[in-house]
């Protein structure tokens, strides 16, 4: 019987249990929902107004944070230098060509943002052996002696 009365009190007691609800609501400058037939994503950029709570030594801030942010492609640069990259796309060899002779850098990275390969340049125009890469999209950096980016550029290995 008391077994019996229990039960009756704990169902009784959880149909009376209220739960917290959370309303979905983002404030932000621009954002997209997709939706395929696996799977949907939803995102936003800038968020204009995030909430942070604190209780007894724990702080919880609401919303969608970034603690790092990496950019892997730089388009306005101060210099007024020009570049030009051929054959692109290539299966071997890209040539880059510099409008004057300054002492450059030039990096080589993946999508993903590992870095293949870095090279100097001294002169006006430098070949790069592609070879040794796979199939894909590479990203080509050039920078100025003391590390300033100057251009960058998109090269396919085929």
């Amino acid at each position: 019987m008391k077994h019996k009365l229990l039960v009756f009190l704990a169902v009784l007691g959880s149909l009376n249990a209220t739960s917290q609800s959370l309303d979905l609501q983002v404030v932000a400058n621009s954002g997209s929902k997709m939706t395929a037939s696996n799977g949907s994503i939803e995102y936003t950029v800038g968020e204009l107004t995030t909430v942070t709570l604190n209780t007894s030594g724990t702080t919880l801030t609401q919303g969608f944070h970034q603690p790092e942010i990496s950019i892997l492609s730089i388009n306005d640069y101060e210099n007024n230098m020009s570049f030009s990259l051929y054959p692109n796309p290539t299966t071997q060899f890209v040539t880059v060509e510099s409008s004057t002779d300054i002492d450059l850098s030039i990096e080589i990275y993946s999508l993903q943002g590992e870095l293949i390969s870095n090279s100097s340049m001294f002169k006006t125009q430098t070949t790069l052996d592609l070879t040794q890469l796979s199939s894909g999209s590479y990203i080509l950096f050039i920078k100025s002696a003391d590390g300033r980016p100057m251009h960058s550029n998109t090269v396919i290995k085929n």
